[in-house]
């Protein structure tokens, strides 16, 4: 089962369409409903410590949410609204249930899910607002193209998008789960290598049972020195069974 979960429908832009106020709407419903994070708004002096009025989030410490809303109600092409959610276990286990935390992943990734769009970094447009909520914590993010048609999305593009940015929120439970085999492969070379040893000394003792096996040991050893290219020895069934008793 998917730990993370990326659902990427888009909607037209304009004032009028999709319900609910359109595009511009939209951002101000994600931005403003029940259980949004509002973060710091990043102004200096003394704003800095009033709350901001919505939850909006972008490449800028601070969204100007009746701006956006204006673009996005002029804006004549389809704008995604990819919605991003983790269960709950994990966004608690992985410090993924505070807004900060989603901020910093998609700034880190936004040139990656730009290219998946098909828009060139500098006219990627996008806002996203985290909602702590139930069972799935997840951050809604509109995503759209300084020029108008120019961006696209397939399925294989949402599951690029949805690799790079879960590999990124799993990459420190991979490490270690790698560390994990790392070890166990490490403790398995120790037990062969002792295993070799004792075995090559069982070897031996029997070997000395047997002169005439350590006298053609001994002669082989001295051939192999000699011989060039690829070397192998068998032992004859038969030989083995005159050896075993």
């Amino acid at each position: 089962m998917a730990r993370l979960i990326v659902k990427s429908p888009y909607i037209k832009g304009g004032g009028k369409s999709g319900g609910g106020g359109g595009a511009g709407g939209y951002a101000r419903y994600i931005g403003t409903r029940d259980g949004v994070e509002q973060l710091p708004s990043g102004y200096m002096g003394y704003m800095a410590d009033r709350p901001r009025s919505h939850g909006l989030f972008g490449d800028e410490d601070t969204v100007d949410l009746n701006a956006t809303m204006q673009e996005l109600n002029n804006y004549p092409g389809n704008i995604w609204t990819h919605i991003i959610s983790l269960k709950r276990e994990d966004a608690e286990r992985l410090c993924y249930d505070h807004a900060a935390q989603w901020r910093n992943l998609l700034r880190t990734h936004r040139n990656e899910i730009a290219e998946a769009m098909h828009i060139p970094p500098s006219d990627f447009r996008w806002v996203a607002a985290f909602h702590d909520e139930g069972d799935h914590p997840h951050v809604h993010m509109m995503a759209w193209s300084a020029k108008p048609g120019q961006a696209y999305l397939s399925q294989d593009s949402i599951r690029q998008i949805k690799s790079k940015l879960t590999n990124d929120i799993f990459k420190q439970e991979m490490l270690h789960t790698y560390e994990q085999k790392s070890s166990s492969r490490d403790e398995l070379v120790l037990q062969a290598r002792a295993e070799m040893k004792s075995l090559t000394r069982e070897m031996r003792h029997s070997i000395g049972n047997h002169p005439e096996i350590e006298s053609l040991m001994m002669t082989l050893s001295s051939q192999l020195e000699t011989v060039k290219g690829k070397k192998e020895i068998r032992l004859s069934p038969q030989r083995c069974k005159e050896h075993r008793g």
